[in-house]
């Protein structure tokens, strides 16, 4: 328009990590988790770590104990909702939306690799 590009996304699959700080520069924490996995505890910069830093967590959660919060929470009130948090681990591995036939479908068997895993 007017010689300015524009782009419209093609899906809204953008997400944000927030995340508390201080239990990533605990140093008890830090500790349990290399003790646990073998890795040092960071902000996670893939779907892989993320899993893994989400399931130490959720494993040490108790309710209603500040110092020891739940993994992750997301939000799944429709199918698109859901569909958006698939998609972007999806896309994450490679896979897409329309095939070399311009006919929309998901690639197997990575779709349901994909699918294990988020479940997971």
């Amino acid at each position: 328009v007017n010689d300015v590009a524009y782009a419209m996304p093609f899906d809204a699959s953008a997400q944000l990590l927030f995340y508390r700080k201080d239990l990533f520069e605990d140093t008890i924490l830090k500790r349990m988790y290399y003790e646990k996995t073998g890795n040092e505890l960071t902000v996670p910069t893939t779907f892989e770590e993320y899993d893994n830093v989400t399931q130490f967590f959720t494993e040490l959660h108790q309710a209603g104990q500040a110092h020891c919060p739940m993994g992750a929470s997301t939000t799944l009130g429709s199918a698109g909702l859901i569909a958006t948090e698939y998609l972007l681990r999806y896309y994450a591995k490679g896979g897409r939306l329309i095939g070399s036939d311009n006919i929309p479908r998901l690639a197997m068997p990575l779709a349901a690799e994909v699918l294990a895993d988020y479940l997971h």
